[in-house]
């Protein structure tokens, strides 16, 4: 390539690294929301396992609503984080196609 154009090869030459620390932070970035998205759902699956295990004991204080209302708390924050992680693979995947 560098008998082709030289100006050119310079000029890949000074991109490419910007561009490969770029990405691998990106990548990086991602791996952290993968991470985070899987220990929310381990954590709301956990709380629905005790909560659904325990059922008679819920029943008998009524706490039925409580319940509820904690087990759909975490399933919004997997939401939340799930979203994030997806909007942020679209860009990154948009970007380097």
């Amino acid at each position: 390539m560098y008998a082709i154009s030289a100006t050119l090869t310079g000029a890949i030459a000074c991109i490419l690294p910007v561009i490969g620390f770029g990405v691998m932070s990106f990548g990086r970035y991602l791996k952290r929301l993968s991470e985070a998205t899987q220990s929310a759902l381990a954590l709301s699956t956990k709380i629905s396992q005790e909560r659904l295990g325990n059922i008679r004991t819920v029943k008998a204080f009524a706490n039925e609503e409580r319940e509820a209302t904690l087990y759909r708390n975490k399933v919004n924050a997997v939401l939340a984080i799930a979203r994030k992680e997806n909007l942020s693979n679209g860009t990154f995947y948009g970007g380097v196609i």
